[in-house]
């Protein structure tokens, strides 16, 4: 049965990924005790379960964890306010925003405002936003912040979410996720700023012949910044399964905390959708400008897939949340395993 599993995500990469040139793809999956790795591309000599890949917004469930954690040992309220944590200007109307509202996208903000960005370049937006801007930005912030905001995906929200997260701590994002995620889950290869040892980094898509580089995300990096591997990453994915011993820190983000449509709710960054054919998915996509990510797990069923590319998206859907390879060749995945997983035990 593990060889029909990594068969089918042969052929779902083969067919979503031979027209686009240089392409690279690493799946991972993993149901109960069984985990493959699965790609796509030509890798040379490198080793492609080592490889690493801007995974983009799937930072935001790491983000989400932090909180989450934060929540669990009394450091953070999520109930409370933004103003609660950041020194911001009286007038600014970001301090009423609620910590929760941010984590579920209901705080009514653009994902990646122009006034912050200033003049930026769409292959890398975000790289001008140092935290002086972007605290600036906030302080100057006065469009009324509604308590019931609709679902308003925001890069932005978890750019601040970041800065209260280092505001709580006195560490620097990649440093939090490092000792409260990394550490215990014995991920070793996960990085912001890139090391000084060799590693094996995966190249960006290419684009007239050029290849795109990696997003300086700086001041946003909570959003979107975090390199990794698909053995780390599968590391990861598994932790949020109930049962292994990091799940109490993230349990709560998995829970439903507002219903967006008939299909999906949203939890503490996880978007939770329900599949007629298989049930609950708990999953997150991520793009940068030349990589595309994807990570959904069956918390019922015990499994899960992690697709990291270098693919690029049409230049207009690289700052919000977007349809994609990546999360075409996951979801598909997930729907595949879900329906055959009783002949795999």
């Amino acid at each position: 049965m593990i060889e029909a599993v990594n068969q089918n995500f042969k052929e779902i990469m083969q067919k979503k990924l031979s027209k686009k040139s240089d392409t690279k793809a690493v799946v991972g999956w993993f149901f109960e005790d069984v985990e493959a790795v699965v790609t796509y591309g030509d890798f040379g000599l490198m080793n492609p379960e080592t490889m690493s890949f801007q995974i983009g917004s799937v930072t935001k469930l790491f983000t989400a964890t932090l909180a989450a954690s934060f929540q669990n040992n009394g450091k953070l309220d999520l109930k409370g306010r933004v103003g609660d944590y950041l020194q911001l200007e009286a007038d600014s109307t970001i301090r009423a925003i609620r910590v929760e509202d941010l984590l579920t996208h209901h705080a009514g903000l653009p994902s990646a405002p122009k006034a912050l960005l200033g003049k930026y370049d769409i292959l890398n937006p975000y790289q001008h936003v140092s935290k002086e801007r972007l605290m600036d930005y906030l302080n100057n912030y006065r469009k009324p912040v509604k308590s019931k905001s609709s679902f308003q995906y925001s890069n932005l929200g978890f750019g601040i979410l970041g800065q209260v997260l280092e505001e709580i701590s006195g560490k620097a994002y990649e440093e939090l996720v490092k000792d409260e995620v990394c550490q215990p889950l014995e991920m070793k290869n996960l990085w912001i700023t890139p090391p000084e040892e060799d590693i094996n980094l995966a190249p960006g898509a290419m684009r007239r012949n050029k290849e795109l580089s990696r997003w300086e995300l700086n001041a946003i990096e909570a959003a979107g910044a975090i390199d990794a591997n698909i053995k780390d990453m599968l590391k990861f994915a598994k932790a949020n399964l109930q049962g292994h011993p990091f799940y109490s820190r993230c349990e709560m983000c998995h829970k439903a905390n507002r219903t967006v449509s008939k299909h999906l709710d949203v939890g503490l960054g996880w978007l939770i959708t329900r599949d007629e054919g298989i049930g609950e998915l708990h999953s997150h996509n991520g793009s940068t400008g030349g990589f595309n990510s994807f990570l959904g797990i069956h918390p019922e069923g015990r499994f899960g897939v992690v697709v990291l590319t270098n693919c690029m998206l049409p230049i207009l859907n690289l700052i919000g949340l977007s349809n994609d390879h990546a999360t075409s060749i996951g979801s598909e995945g997930l729907k595949y395993i879900g329906k055959r997983r009783h002949n795999m035990r």
